[in-house]
């Protein structure tokens, strides 16, 4: 069931994660090489507040549908960042969204909102670690660090 899966989820969570590079450097490098960084970063910033309302009230409506949907898009373009504490995170609510539409059982409600409110942590993390890229990359491109800045300071 759901709680199985959270359970080895959280036992597994550990400490050390939360040590370890928010975006990954290699495929930050990777992106940097086919100057796809930007771009992917753009898109992120465009769609991950809108994918985690839609998560959000997802879980108050209990509706596996919009949550499996919304934490997979989620997943994936956090997964293309190299956000892969995110990422696995939203691979975790997919999984519950997945199981409800499946086998017809409704999201646990807590260990949900326990996800999401890890989700929300670690979009704090990755915000910032992507506000340090953009600084460092792309000093001179305003429109970019704004939408960078605004995406830091929007869930404030």
């Amino acid at each position: 069931t759901c709680d199985v899966i959270v359970t080895s989820v959280y036992a597994n969570t550990t400490d050390d994660h939360k040590s370890s590079p928010i975006l990954d450097p290699t495929v930050l490098q990777g992106l940097r090489e086919i100057e796809a960084l930007e771009e992917i970063a753009e898109m992120y910033i465009e769609s991950a507040p809108e994918l985690l309302k839609t998560i959000q009230i997802a879980l108050q409506k209990n509706d596996p549908i919009a949550l499996k949907q919304a934490a997979h898009s989620l997943k994936s373009i956090s997964g293309t960042l190299g956000a892969f504490g995110w990422s696995e995170l939203c691979l975790q609510l997919e999984i519950m969204g997945r199981q409800g539409v499946d086998a017809g059982v409704p999201i646990p409600q807590p260990s949900a909102e326990s996800f999401y409110t890890q989700i929300q942590a670690e979009l704090e993390r990755v915000k910032e670690a992507l506000t340090n890229e953009a600084q460092q990359i792309w000093p001179f491109k305003p429109l970019f660090c704004d939408c960078v800045c605004w995406l830091s300071h929007s869930r404030r």
